[in-house]
C-alpha cells in the first residue's frame, strides 16, 4: 500500500489592518475580513490622496520659486547668511561692546548679524564673512553699528591685514537668480549644521 502523505497546511498571512492571521483566497487579498478589507481600501485611497496633495504642493513651490525676483531672493539669501553668522559666532561676545546680554531688543533674537561695512554703501561685501559678525541688536540698531568699536575688535578678531583687505575697493557683484538660490541654500544647510553642533556643545557644558 502507498502511504498517504500529510496534507500541507495552508499558509497563514497577517492582516494589514488588524494584524490577525488569515488564509488567502486569492493573490491580491491583504485582509482577513470584509470590514478589514473596507478599511484597507480606505487606507490606500487616503495614501493616494495624500501623495497627490504633496505632489500639488511641490509643483506649487516650484512655480513660486521660479517667479521670485532678485529682490526677494537676495532677502532670502541674506537671511540664511545672517543665520549662519550668528551660529558661527555663537560662543562669541558682541563684536562692538563685548556684551553677552541685551535687554533693549524689541522682538525676536537679541543677536543680529552686523555688517562692518554697510550693505547700502558696500553691496559687494554683503556676503563677505569677514565683514559680518554677531552683534547685539542694541548696538546694531540703536548705535548705527558702533563702527569705531567694531573696527578695533575686528582687528583683534581677524587681524589688521584682513581688515585692510576688507576695506579695499572691490568690483560690484551682480548675482544671477541661480547664484542667489545657491547662496541661500548653502547657508541654510550650514547654519542648521552649526546650530545642531552648538546645541550639542551647550548640552555637554
Amino acid at each position: 500500500m502507498v502511504k498517504k502523505g500529510r496534507k500541507k497546511k495552508p499558509k497563514k498571512y497577517k492582516c494589514k489592518i488588524c494584524k490577525g492571521e488569515y488564509e488567502k483566497k486569492n493573490s491580491l487579498q491583504q485582509w482577513c475580513s470584509p470590514s478589514c478589507g473596507f478599511k484597507y481600501s480606505q487606507k490606500i485611497l487616503k495614501k493616494k490622496e495624500d501623495e497627490e496633495r504633496k505632489s500639488v504642493k511641490r509643483d506649487l513651490r516650484k512655480r513660486k520659486e521660479l517667479i521670485k525676483g532678485k529682490g526677494q531672493l537676495t532677502k532670502e539669501a541674506q537671511r540664511e547668511f545672517n543665520r549662519w553668522i550668528v551660529q558661527r559666532d555663537w560662543f562669541d561676545t558682541c563684536i562692538c561692546c563685548g556684551g553677552t546680554i541685551d535687554k533693549e531688543y524689541i522682538t525676536g533674537s537679541p543677536w543680529d548679524a552686523g555688517h562692518y561695512l554697510s550693505v547700502g554703501a558696500y553691496p559687494e561685501k554683503r556676503f563677505n564673512a569677514d565683514n559680518v559678525h554677531k552683534q547685539l541688536s542694541s548696538c546694531n540698531r540703536f548705535k548705527q553699528g558702533d563702527s569705531g568699536s567694531y573696527r578695533e575688535n575686528l582687528i583683534r578678531k581677524i587681524g589688521l591685514q584682513r581688515v585692510l583687505k576688507l576695506e579695499s575697493p572691490e568690483p560690484p557683484m551682480k548675482y544671477t537668480h541661480d547664484e542667489l538660490r545657491e547662496i541661500r541654500d548653502y547657508y541654510r544647510k550650514e547654519a542648521n549644521i552649526l546650530k545642531k553642533q552648538n546645541m550639542e556643545k551647550m548640552e555637554c557644558k
